[in-house]
């Protein structure tokens, strides 16, 4: 109503409100703040966070702008770059092992085998790391390496059979494939070099694995059978030569081993000649029954006395004290001319064939 008074009580109530408004919208606005401060804080924080980062130590820092690789690179260490804009990547330049696995290969025989792993050992040179980004990625190694594996292996397979690649070149494989990659990167990434590379024993098919150790088995018995031959012909040498020593201490120079070795020969020449009993001066004897003692020494095979016109006398001890190289009677030579040579005409010609 017109000209009609506001009550006191009603004004202070209306204050009351007001002020309390204000307040409210004060606080409003201080949270409003915080919250922009908060998202300022955490924008720096990102950014700082984005724009620090760590080299480690046998690496190099290569950066990218937009995708496109800077010129700059970094070492070992924290750097600084612009945070959402600037990537980086690092790189080793220490030596590295890549391993290539499950490699297939077809020999010139058209046998398909798989190299269960290949491993390359290659290191790269500091100053090269910004060229073979450039050319190769960072990534480097796939193009370089891993591809490279497959390429040259399979050029290997394919002109050598599977007896060649699976056991006669397989030694050459690993320094075949460096000498290979080597080649190739020094006119293509010039910095990577290749230490060494180690290549597993391939996967052949279980038929043709099967053969292979059947025929290694084979010729392991083979070599050990050759060398039981050699045992025994080396024991069968040493009986020999001890039956000769008996031989020439007992019956003198006739039986020397260099006499009885030229007469070796003749033995089946003059066979018939025990068939019977022979008289020589000084004595009878009976060839067969000297031969068959012969026969029971060491090593002896054969004992015979083939001869023309005899001119010495054979007779068997009765004693049995014969010599150790002998286990029965010993044979002793009794000849009138003992200085005339043992082989000249009219002589007994002595024979021993050995086993």
């Amino acid at each position: 109503m017109k000209g009609q008074r506001i009550p006191p009580w009603n004004s202070a109530r209306m204050l009351s409100l007001s002020l309390q408004h204000l307040k409210g919208d004060k606080l409003s606005l201080m949270a409003q703040l915080g919250a922009v401060v908060a998202v300022a804080a955490s924008f720096f924080c990102a950014s700082l966070f984005s724009a620090v980062h760590k080299i480690e130590e046998g690496h190099i820092g290569v950066y990218y702008r937009g995708g496109a690789l800077l010129t700059s690179t970094s070492g070992p260490g924290f750097h600084l770059m612009l945070p959402f804009i600037t990537s980086y990547k690092s790189v080793q330049t220490t030596l590295q092992t890549d391993e290539v696995k499950n490699v297939p290969c077809g020999t010139s025989g058209g046998v398909m085998i798989y190299f269960d792993r290949i491993e390359v050992v290659n290191f790269l040179v500091p100053h090269a790391v910004y060229d073979i980004v450039k050319n190769y990625t960072a990534d480097y190694d796939k193009a370089l390496i891993f591809n490279k594996i497959h390429h040259e292996l399979n050029q290997f397979c394919s002109v050598h059979t599977l007896q060649e690649v699976y056991i006669e070149l397989f030694d050459q494989i690993d320094e075949n494939l460096k000498l290979a990659l080597q080649q190739d990167l020094t006119s293509m990434a010039p910095g990577l070099v290749i230490q060494a590379v180690r290549v597993t024993k391939p996967n052949i098919p279980e038929a043709i694995r099967r053969n292979y150790e059947l025929m290694e088995s084979e010729k392991t018995k083979l070599l050990i059978a050759a060398q039981k031959q050699k045992v025994v012909e080396k024991e069968a040498e040493t009986e020999r030569k001890k039956a000769l020593i008996g031989l020439n201490v007992l019956l003198g120079p006739p039986f020397s081993a260099e006499g009885l070795g030229r007469m070796g020969t003749f033995r089946e020449a003059w066979s018939g000649v025990l068939q019977s009993p022979t008289t020589c001066r000084g004595g009878t004897y009976h060839p067969g029954s000297i031969a068959e003692t012969a026969r029971s020494w060491p090593g002896v095979k054969s004992f015979e006395f083939p001869y023309r016109n005899p001119s010495c006398s054979f007779r068997i001890p009765h004693n049995n004290s014969a010599h150790p190289a002998f286990p029965m009677s010993s044979l002793v030579c009794e000849s009138p001319h003992p200085s005339k040579p043992p082989h000249e005409e009219g002589t007994l010609i002595n024979l021993i064939s050995w086993s």
